[in-house]
């Protein structure tokens, strides 16, 4: 069930990747296109492109992280072998836990304090705050659940090795 809902995870940061992408590439071609042929510019290509792609980059962590070459440096892990090579996955993987679990509190603190004080951004739009960095929360949540899911695997390798 951990192992479904996990691949489920997944495919959710993809979806909203694609959508968040999709939704970028049509607001920029619009204003483009406005602007070719109308001769004005919708003034909101900029700002939704540039929170598209802050969104787009911590969405997609999870799978950036399960793809397997987020942590380490593959010149350096290739001249590793056996223990020591187990030693720094388990290094890197709780690390990184920690470091993303604070980012997340963080982060956190920052969506709701957002939220409470209703800080909006100073442009045509007026995007509230929170909306770019709940995203970021989301983001760096799947990737706290994709780096727990790692050192669970981690640990599976290990034990399996272990037995035979």
């Amino acid at each position: 069930m951990a192992k479904r809902t996990y691949r489920g995870l997944l495919c959710l940061s993809d979806w909203v990747s694609y959508v968040i992408l999709a939704t970028m590439a049509v607001v920029v071609s619009v204003d483009v296109l406005c602007r070719y042929f109308l001769g004005f510019s919708t003034q909101v290509a900029e700002e939704v492109a540039s929170l598209g792609l802050v969104a787009l980059m911590f969405v997609s962590l999870a799978g950036a992280f399960d793809d397997g070459s987020f942590l380490r440096i593959d010149a350096f892990y290739a001249r590793t072998n056996g223990r020591l090579k187990r030693s720094l996955d388990v290094l890197f993987h709780l690390l990184a836990l920690g470091v993303t679990a604070v980012y997340c509190i963080f982060v956190g603190k920052l969506v709701l304090r957002s939220y409470t004080t209703g800080v909006h951004a100073d442009s045509y739009l007026a995007t509230p705050n929170y909306l770019p960095q709940a995203a970021m929360l989301f983001g760096l949540c799947g990737l706290l659940v994709a780096i727990f899911a790692g050192l669970i695997a981690l640990k599976r390798k290990h034990t399996d090795r272990a037995t035979e």
